[in-house]
Protein backbone atom coordinates (compact mmCIF):
# COMPACT_ATOMS: atom_id res chain seq x y z
CA UNK A 1 0.00 0.00 0.00
CA UNK A 2 2.69 2.23 0.57
CA UNK A 3 4.35 1.97 -2.57
CA UNK A 4 1.43 2.05 -4.27
CA UNK A 5 0.58 5.36 -2.94
CA UNK A 6 3.83 7.38 -3.29
CA UNK A 7 5.58 5.74 -6.34
CA UNK A 8 2.08 5.37 -8.42
CA UNK A 9 -0.22 7.84 -6.28
CA UNK A 10 -2.79 4.93 -5.87
CA UNK A 11 -4.43 5.94 -2.54
CA UNK A 12 -7.45 4.21 -2.66
CA UNK A 13 -6.11 1.17 -1.58
CA UNK A 14 -7.45 -0.89 1.57
CA UNK A 15 -4.68 -3.13 4.67
CA UNK A 16 -6.86 -6.14 5.63
CA UNK A 17 -4.69 -7.37 9.27
CA UNK A 18 -7.02 -9.33 11.45
CA UNK A 19 -5.51 -7.74 14.39
CA UNK A 20 -3.13 -4.52 14.43
CA UNK A 21 -0.57 -3.47 11.40
CA UNK A 22 1.89 -6.05 11.26
CA UNK A 23 0.90 -8.11 14.39
CA UNK A 24 0.36 -11.16 11.90
CA UNK A 25 3.23 -13.87 11.49
CA UNK A 26 5.29 -11.20 9.97
CA UNK A 27 5.05 -9.23 13.70
CA UNK A 28 5.86 -12.25 15.67
CA UNK A 29 8.50 -14.77 13.58
CA UNK A 30 11.68 -14.04 12.00
CA UNK A 31 10.92 -13.20 8.28
CA UNK A 32 13.79 -14.18 6.10
CA UNK A 33 14.38 -12.55 2.58
CA UNK A 34 16.54 -14.88 0.40
CA UNK A 35 18.71 -14.77 -2.28
CA UNK A 36 18.36 -18.24 -3.44
CA UNK A 37 16.49 -17.68 -6.80
CA UNK A 38 17.48 -19.83 -10.02
CA UNK A 39 16.85 -17.35 -12.56
CA UNK A 40 18.30 -13.90 -13.74
CA UNK A 41 14.75 -11.92 -13.30
CA UNK A 42 14.20 -13.12 -9.78
CA UNK A 43 17.51 -12.54 -8.68
CA UNK A 44 16.60 -8.91 -10.19
CA UNK A 45 13.24 -8.51 -8.48
CA UNK A 46 15.18 -9.81 -5.45
CA UNK A 47 17.99 -7.08 -5.48
CA UNK A 48 15.75 -4.44 -6.01
CA UNK A 49 13.01 -5.31 -2.77
CA UNK A 50 16.69 -5.83 -1.01
CA UNK A 51 17.08 -1.85 -1.37
CA UNK A 52 13.34 -1.03 -0.73
CA UNK A 53 13.75 -2.80 2.84
CA UNK A 54 17.05 -1.03 3.44
CA UNK A 55 15.59 2.29 3.57
CA UNK A 56 11.92 1.83 5.00
CA UNK A 57 12.22 1.97 8.55
CA UNK A 58 13.90 5.89 7.64
CA UNK A 59 11.26 7.09 5.13
CA UNK A 60 8.56 5.86 7.57
CA UNK A 61 10.06 7.36 10.69
CA UNK A 62 9.05 3.35 11.75
CA UNK A 63 11.40 0.44 12.70
CA UNK A 64 10.31 -2.49 10.39
CA UNK A 65 13.06 -4.29 12.63
CA UNK A 66 14.80 -4.67 8.88
CA UNK A 67 18.12 -6.90 10.26
CA UNK A 68 20.19 -8.21 7.24
CA UNK A 69 22.24 -11.13 8.36
CA UNK A 70 23.72 -14.40 6.72
CA UNK A 71 21.42 -17.83 6.33
CA UNK A 72 22.65 -21.09 7.09
CA UNK A 73 21.17 -23.91 5.49
CA UNK A 74 21.95 -27.33 6.34
CA UNK A 75 21.68 -30.69 3.76
CA UNK A 76 20.69 -34.01 5.68
CA UNK A 77 20.72 -36.03 2.72
CA UNK A 78 21.94 -36.80 -1.47
CA UNK A 79 18.70 -34.79 -2.67
CA UNK A 80 19.65 -31.56 -0.61
CA UNK A 81 23.05 -31.58 -1.21
CA UNK A 82 22.06 -31.45 -4.86
CA UNK A 83 19.52 -28.98 -4.05
CA UNK A 84 22.03 -26.64 -2.12
CA UNK A 85 24.80 -26.87 -4.42
CA UNK A 86 22.56 -25.95 -7.31
CA UNK A 87 21.15 -22.63 -5.44
CA UNK A 88 24.78 -22.38 -3.91
CA UNK A 89 25.80 -21.82 -8.31
CA UNK A 90 22.98 -19.58 -9.21
CA UNK A 91 24.43 -17.13 -6.41
CA UNK A 92 27.37 -17.08 -7.46
CA UNK A 93 26.14 -16.57 -10.82
CA UNK A 94 24.04 -13.28 -10.08
CA UNK A 95 26.45 -12.07 -7.64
Amino acid sequence: AYYLATVHGITNVAVLEKGWLGGGNTGRNTTIIRSNYLYDESAGIYDHALKLWDGLSQELNYNVMYSPRGVMMLAHNVHDIQVLKRHVHANRLNG
